[in-house]
């Protein structure tokens, strides 16, 4: 066994070393969101810090800590991935397991730390290195010394653990029995609410795909509602295609509707006696190459792409619609109830009735 390094040493090393260690964190969370999205793991955030120079002097002067060299500090490097849900920890954990080279004698899973009457700091650490295949490439050769701690925790244990860190923080006494007493029953209700959100989510989950299923089967039986669209919008294929080729001929970006806007446009459809999902693909399908062309003539292309929702088809589909099977005082009473607007320096009533041209 090695002689301990003297604290000074070590610093000294870290001066030296702190450009790849900086570079290393960067790249590390990097590589973190690529994997996350190569999984399809949805997370709030993933967050990085470098260890400053004042705090690992600091870690270093701790009675009874020992260290050998600059290699045995592990979180020099420091990331921390936040999920939406406790159980979304697992996903996040195999995906460091499967990826990196975890050193299992550094790495802790304090969930299995507490005992089953107990509440408190629930989170997983792992201290890691890149894996030897990352290693073999050049960029990453410098970063082989290198190690990371990677924190995996809910958005509910993080709030826990930053609010009862800075209560600690700012006080000078040791927290008294009666604190640390109201902490773990809070961690407690945290706990609770964080399984309750597990709950709901997989309720949710199960309706959409109860009505999904629905849409492929009888289509002619959903009726039409705000929840109901959303549902469709991501799973109709006609909407795709149609949505991809205003995307194409206009150079916009389409992202996820607004729920508000959602429920004005079920209003309109409505409006226009569309009931069903299906009487939404039946007038779709027939119109399509319409919408098209006055997303065109609407949707002029700029230089930079404009972001517009992705129910935007069914909101031109009302247009060609109207112009097709409606009349002039129909046309006018939609444009005056929904506050229509066609092109700038065109008037609606007009524009829609040229929709019919297009």
């Amino acid at each position: 066994m090695g002689a301990n390094m003297n604290p000074n040493d070590i610093l000294q090393e870290y001066d030296k070393q702190h450009d790849v260690y900086d570079s290393f964190t960067l790249a590390m969370k990097a590589l973190l969101l690529d994997l996350l999205q190569r999984y399809h793991i949805r997370v709030l955030s993933v967050t990085s810090r470098l260890k400053k120079r004042e705090s690992l002097g600091s870690k270093l002067a701790i009675v009874g800590r020992n260290y050998k060299n600059l290699e045995d500090v592990t979180d020099i490097c420091g990331l921390r991935i936040i999920t939406y849900y406790p159980d979304e920890i697992n996903s996040v954990s195999s995906l460091i397991s499967n990826e990196f080279n975890v050193d299992s004698k550094n790495s802790v899973d304090k969930r299995s730390l507490i005992a089953a009457d107990r509440f408190g700091y629930l989170s997983v650490h792992y201290v890691v290195k890149l894996s030897d295949d990352r290693l073999l490439l050049t960029e990453n050769r410098r970063f082989s010394n290198c190690k990371a701690e990677i924190q995996v925790r809910s958005i509910l244990q993080h709030a826990w653990a930053e609010i009862e860190h800075d209560l600690e923080y700012k006080t000078e006494k040791p927290v008294s029995r009666e604190i640390r007493r109201s902490f773990s029953r809070l961690a407690g209700l945290l706990e609770l609410a964080d399984d309750e959100f597990v709950r709901i989510r997989n309720v949710v989950s199960s309706e959409e795909n109860k009505i999904t299923q629905e849409l492929i089967d009888s289509p002619e039986k959903v009726q039409l509602d705000p929840s109901c669209l959303l549902i469709y919008l991501k799973s109709s294929k006609l909407v795709y295609g149609v949505n991809k080729k205003i995307e194409q001929a206009t150079h916009t970006i389409l992202s996820k509707s607004d729920p508000d806007f959602l429920k004005d446009l079920v209003k309109r459809l409505r409006y226009l006696d569309f009931r069903t999902v299906a009487d939404i693909d039946m007038a779709l399908s027939a119109h399509q190459k319409q919408v098209v062309n006055i997303a065109k003539r609407l949707l002029e292309p700029v230089e930079t792409s404009e972001v517009v929702f992705d129910s935007i088809s069914l909101y031109y589909l009302c247009y060609a619609v109207l112009s097709s099977e409606h009349s002039i005082e129909h046309i006018r009473t939609f444009s005056k109830r929904f506050n229509a607007k066609g092109t700038k320096g065109n008037d609606t009533v007009r524009f829609i009735l040229n929709c019919k041209k297009l």
